[in-house]
């Protein structure tokens, strides 16, 4: 298996039950979203795309750091947890904002086109929702 598939199997089990709150679709839709977005912009590196795949898991699921890791590698895992903000972790949210300008570049474009894909989700409710 390639990184990637190994991030789709933890994204589709990490998230499994759980639904976009505005469209009600399989949450698992978005992270892939995310990263087909960032592959039809010109990003093929397997790290960037497999930390795309697996973007929210640290934050929103029981998956614990050391199994992505071991599932995608050091770099992938490292853009993930640096995507991810924790109660808890010793920083505000603000502290953890203020420190984001100074991450890798691959972790912003991962912010990026989830930023982007979040817009796309609201849109697709309103549109929706006034088809109603």
């Amino acid at each position: 298996m390639t990184k990637i598939d190994k991030a789709l199997s933890l994204a589709l089990t990490g998230h499994d039950g759980q639904y976009r709150k505005y469209s009600k679709l399989p949450y698992v839709f978005h992270p892939i979203e995310v990263a087909t977005l960032l592959s039809s912009v010109g990003f093929k590196d397997e790290d960037i795309i497999s930390g795309a795949i697996c973007h929210d898991l640290l934050e929103d699921t029981g998956v614990p750091f050391s199994l992505l890791k071991e599932q995608i590698g050091e770099i992938a895992a490292q853009y993930v947890a640096s995507l991810t903000f924790k109660k808890g972790c010793g920083l505000t949210k603000q502290e953890y904002l203020d420190g984001f300008h100074k991450l890798d570049i691959n972790v912003h474009a991962i912010k990026i086109a989830d930023r982007i894909c979040n817009i796309r989700d609201f849109q697709r409710f309103d549109n929706q929702k006034a088809a109603q």
